[in-house]
């Protein structure tokens, strides 16, 4: 019985479960979905053309999708073995979308595409060296990249609603939200033990974002730029010796939420800044009878421009007497999949490095 849905127009379509090996470096097994169509996107506005909306005409389009559930991937060297070593991914589902704009026999311009993916990793981790234990659970993975016009396609509800066969009998929405320009991101629960070193755990966040931001400078000034984020939440950290154990020697970080920006000017390559603030609940040094260092209410600040003669980005309120009045440059960093971190540095204390918070120790009496 033929059952293809005509309002699809031209379609090419495989479905089921697949089993990969590539000389053994690679492994996948899951199931996955192919699709070759034809489809209606919307784009998102673009704020550098404010005498044009490009979300106001749909753009018809051919779509390659790609998508996949459940997978369990492998890779590196014998996989499948007590000796394995690499990567291991379980509970894998993606989605891949590659659209291309389809034209007239008439049209002079070239056709734009567009790519976009998501993901979702149920775990993640390195094996093989002994020692060394990389985990993460929870990823999510987000990439919007742009056409040749700086474009991008806007998945957001009211917009484009897509849903992209991941197998047999699944689908995955794709909800990527356009107004914020190409997109990078990952974010998760990461777990690292570096030879019994050095060990962190909590949540992460990575994002990079091609919007153009205005940011304000110390002294008023104002320039556009792009910003690259990392975030951390609730991490909890030891370097020394002995972690987890009884007889641990070092120095312990716990509640450390942080937030790093790294912005590049976008008319001047030449032009950068970074801006880096943490905040933890408690450090302690341990392992020593007879030497106490504990802290509280740790706060760390970094503010500071690439180039010498430059100001930093002043993050203060525009009425340091109101504090529900905006930010001369507002800034809120992603530091896991649902937690946040604001940038409050002051751009009036010009380039700092700084550490602050309560101290209490003993050196052997």
């Amino acid at each position: 019985t033929l059952g293809m849905d005509g309002a699809q127009g031209e379609l090419t379509r495989a479905r089921g479960n697949l089993t990969v090996d590539v000389m053994g470096f690679f492994q996948v097994a899951g199931g996955f979905a192919v699709e070759k169509l034809d489809s209606v996107v919307t784009l998102a506005d673009l704020p550098g053309t404010p005498d044009k909306n490009e979300a106001k005409d749909p753009v018809t389009v051919e779509q390659l999708r790609i998508g996949a559930s459940g997978v369990e991937a492998f890779a590196g060297v014998n996989g499948g073995q007590a000796n394995a070593l690499g990567l291991n991914l379980s509970d894998v589902d993606f989605a891949i979308v590659l659209s291309t704009e389809k034209l007239s026999s008439t049209a002079t311009t070239p056709a734009r595409s567009w790519t976009s993916v998501q993901a979702n990793v149920g775990d993640a981790a390195f094996v093989g060296v002994e020692g060394l234990t990389v985990a993460a659970d929870g990823v999510t993975v987000s990439v919007n990249r742009a056409a040749y016009d700086t474009s991008v396609i806007d998945f957001r509800t009211g917009a484009t609603v897509l849903n992209v066969a991941t197998g047999p009998a699944s689908e995955l929405a794709m909800k990527l939200d356009g107004r914020r320009g190409e997109l990078l991101q990952v974010s998760g629960h990461m777990d690292i033990d570096a030879f019994g070193f050095v060990q962190v755990e909590g949540d992460f966040a990575l994002e990079k974002a091609s919007q153009v931001q205005t940011i304000t400078l110390a002294g008023g000034s104002t320039t556009e730029a792009t910003v690259l984020t990392l975030g951390g939440h609730q991490l909890n950290a030891f370097a020394g010796v002995g972690g987890g154990k009884e007889d641990a020697i070092g120095l312990e970080l716990g509640g450390v939420d942080f937030a790093l920006a790294l912005y590049s000017d976008a008319a001047d390559e030449l032009r950068s800044w970074t801006a880096f603030q943490a905040r933890a609940t408690s450090a302690n040094f341990v392992g020593v009878d007879g030497l106490q260092a504990q802290g509280t209410d740790i706060l760390l600040e970094i503010n500071r421009a690439g180039k010498d003669s430059d100001a930093v980005i002043d993050f203060a309120l525009t009425d340091p007497a109101d504090e529900a009045s905006p930010r001369r440059t507002a800034l809120t960093v992603a530091t896991g999949p649902s937690s946040t971190m604001e940038l409050t540095l002051d751009g009036a204390d010009g380039e700092v490095t700084r550490a602050a918070g309560q101290l209490n120790l003993d050196v052997f009496g």
